[in-house]
C-alpha cells in the first residue's frame, strides 16, 4: 500500500501529515483520579470517568452486574484441575 493512503482518499501532501503529528495540546488536557469501579469491563456507564468522590456509592451499587458465562475452555481446565486433584 502505497505511502498516504487514509480511509478512501489519498493524501500524499507531507506537510498536511505532518500537521496531523503533533502532540495534543497539554492546555486542553485534563488529568484526575477515578475509581476502581473503571476496572472491570461489566461496567460501561459514565461512572467510569467520575472523578473520585463524585460518584455517589449507593448509585455505583444500583447498577446491574451482568453475570458472565464461562467458556467452553474454561470450563474444561477447570474439570481437568479437579480431576487431577482427585488423583
Amino acid at each position: 500500500m502505497p505511502f498516504g493512503w487514509i480511509g478512501d482518499g489519498r493524501i500524499d501532501n507531507i506537510p498536511t501529515l505532518r500537521s496531523l503529528l503533533r502532540p495534543y495540546p497539554e492546555d486542553e488536557m485534563e488529568a484526575y483520579e477515578v475509581s476502581t469501579f473503571v476496572n472491570s469491563p461489566r461496567n460501561n456507564t459514565p461512572e467510569c470517568i467520575a472523578p473520585v468522590g463524585e460518584t455517589p456509592k449507593a448509585q455505583i451499587e444500583a447498577l446491574p452486574l451482568i453475570p458472565r458465562k464461562p467458556s467452553k475452555g474454561f470450563l474444561e481446565k477447570v474439570k481437568k484441575i479437579q480431576e487431577e486433584k482427585r488423583t
